[in-house]
């Protein structure tokens, strides 16, 4: 999910491997140890939350910025549509 987003950052990456631990080690038969996996990868969630955050708002910033973009395009196709337009009145004068 996040490399879809771009890139994984270290903490993302901490963090998955830490929640890897504790399904292995729930798997092995090592409750005490996935416990500890899953406290650590816990005390991440601040830093997880802020990098959401953070790609969220990049996101909406990209998607604001495209939405501009094709405005821009569509108010540009028509005011050379016009032109185009008074230049063929123009010639049949």
């Amino acid at each position: 999910m996040f490399l879809l987003m771009g890139e994984l950052t270290k903490v993302e990456a901490e963090v998955m491997a830490l929640q890897w631990n504790a399904l292995e080690a729930d798997r092995v038969g090592l409750p005490e140890d996935a416990r500890v996996f899953r406290a650590r990868a816990a005390a991440y969630q601040e830093q997880i939350s802020a990098i959401r955050k953070k790609r969220e708002t990049a996101e909406q910033y990209w998607q604001d910025l495209e939405k501009k973009y094709l405005a821009l395009k569509d108010g540009t196709q028509k005011k050379i549509a016009d032109l185009n337009k008074q230049v063929s009145q123009l010639q049949g004068k």
